[in-house]
């Protein structure tokens, strides 16, 4: 299902931003990602959001999760 996810969100939100990136405006490439963001968030959301708990708690099980923070502050730093 994920799969599928990042499938729909690539061809139909972040190809055709790349694709379109230089013939838009600012403001239009504001406008049309925040119209891709909701399309993406009705379409995929909860599934998206189960997804995302269900790596967050493996990473924790895991004790990978302060391994990325750890990651995270060192390349802000």
């Amino acid at each position: 299902m994920a799969h599928s996810l990042f499938n729909s969100w690539f061809e139909g939100y972040l190809e055709p931003a790349i694709a379109n990136s230089q013939k838009l405006s600012e403001g239009q490439r504001n406008e049309y990602a925040k119209r891709k963001a909701e399309e993406f968030e009705q379409n995929c959301g909860a599934v998206w959001g189960k997804y995302k708990e269900c790596v967050q708690k493996a990473l924790k099980d895991r004790g990978l999760d302060e391994l990325l923070e750890q990651a995270r502050q060192d390349i802000s730093s």
